[in-house]
């Protein structure tokens, strides 16, 4: 599936079909219509918020969690994910020490589960955790392409196995789980021919089904830019600077995709069908040497890749427990804030939202954003910080 180039973002949301009818009235706001395919289609103008409706996040943490240079504390490494359970309790996916790590709701250390190995509730790399169902976890395993259940106190109760065929790459990554339990996975594909320069490898979709067993494929996107040198078998490649790639987010029985370099956010179904588009006007960034020259990635900064003309329309997204959407604005060298635009969801853009500094969003209830932060030793440390919403 081809993602068309427009010039303001697209957020896709489930809910559209039902909230919203063909000849729905415009306002100054936003504007609602149907095309000829049935695709619900938003265009958001400006924010609906008034300065007293505005969410706000914390900009001090209410628990921490992780070593923070205290003597004992459980150290984590390379956390893959986070999520906060009904009970408060924390859980990481600490791909560093292959297991999981879950802390109290005050962010005490409690205990971990799982060790390095391929044996039932082990791990060799672990790259997505998430609810899987009432009262349990999954975590997935790319090197062995496993997903492990595990209840909420971290007992191991059964796994299952990506299958594959001729027609599917062997290794694929976990995007999400589908309230009917299909997992939905990608593929990527290695650059096609001696391209050189700068190339976006393609991503596919599928369903795997409950069974972990390829149910349908849901279509064919944009994946990681990277930039391709030299030619023959002498030439390498590295990844964009300041690159375009397609994020996934799984909600319900939807599939949400967004390709940042046009700043668009798409619904799927289960079968892969285009359901909803949102769209809010976006004017580009345009990308100077400066920005090269803070780029906080040291290991690029001696890319022999271009600089683009514009930074990518955002960053990535996330999903948060009502609904609403959370887009990432890019992140522009030299500028400390983060903001995330927020859209509910009838596909209203209600506008943005501040993120403590540093702070990356791994999990959002409807009254807390979780994170993880790392100081400039790179150790890591999962923070809660809660959302301020106006009472209506």
């Amino acid at each position: 599936m081809n993602l068309p180039s427009r010039s303001f973002i697209h957020t896709s949301l489930p809910l559209l079909s039902l909230a919203i009818g063909c000849g729905s009235p415009e306002s100054i706001h936003s504007s609602r219509s149907v095309d000829s395919a049935g695709v619900t289609i938003v265009t958001n103008k400006e924010p609906s918020w008034k300065p007293a409706d505005r969410w706000t996040v914390e900009s001090n943490a209410t628990m921490s969690a992780g070593r923070d240079g205290t003597q004992g504390a459980h150290t984590l490494y390379r956390v893959a994910g986070a999520l906060r359970l009904a009970s408060g309790t924390i859980v990481a996916a600490d791909d560093g020490n292959k297991q999981l790590s879950f802390y109290s709701s005050q962010g005490s250390y409690l205990y971990s589960t799982g060790r390095e190995g391929s044996g039932p509730g082990e791990f060799r790399s672990i790259t997505w955790i998430g609810r899987y169902g009432e009262g349990r976890i999954a975590a997935f395993d790319h090197r062995t392409q496993r997903l492990s259940i595990f209840d909420t106190t971290g007992s191991f109760t059964r796994s299952m196995t990506l299958q594959s065929d001729n027609s599917i790459p062997s290794f694929a990554n976990l995007e999400g789980i589908a309230a009917n339990g299909s997992l939905v996975v990608s593929t990527l594909a290695p650059p096609a021919g001696r391209n050189q320069g700068l190339v976006r490898l393609t991503q596919r979709l599928f369903n795997y089904g409950p069974s972990a067993i390829p149910a349908a494929e849901m279509g064919t996107f944009p994946g990681p830019e990277i930039y391709v040198s030299g030619g023959g078998g002498g030439g390498g490649f590295e990844q964009a600077i300041f690159p375009h790639f397609t994020t996934y987010r799984v909600a319900d029985n939807s599939i949400y995709v967004g390709s940042n370099d046009i700043y668009e956010i798409r619904v799927l179904d289960l079968t892969g069908t285009l359901h909803t588009i949102v769209s809010r006007e976006h004017e580009p960034v345009p990308v100077t040497q400066r920005h090269a020259e803070l780029r906080v990635d040291r290991s690029h900064r001696q890319s022999q890749a271009p600089l683009p003309g514009f930074f990518p329309a955002y960053r990535s997204f996330d999903l948060d427990a009502e609904g609403n959407i959370w887009v990432e604005e890019y992140p522009i060298p030299g500028l400390l804030e983060q903001w995330r635009s927020v859209f509910d969801p009838t596909g209203n853009y209600l506008g943005q939202i501040a993120i403590p500094t540093g702070l990356q969003i791994l999990d959002i209830g409807s009254d807390y954003v979780l994170g993880i932060v790392r100081d400039d030793l790179d150790i890591e440390q999962i923070r809660l910080h809660r959302i301020n919403k106006p009472r209506a």
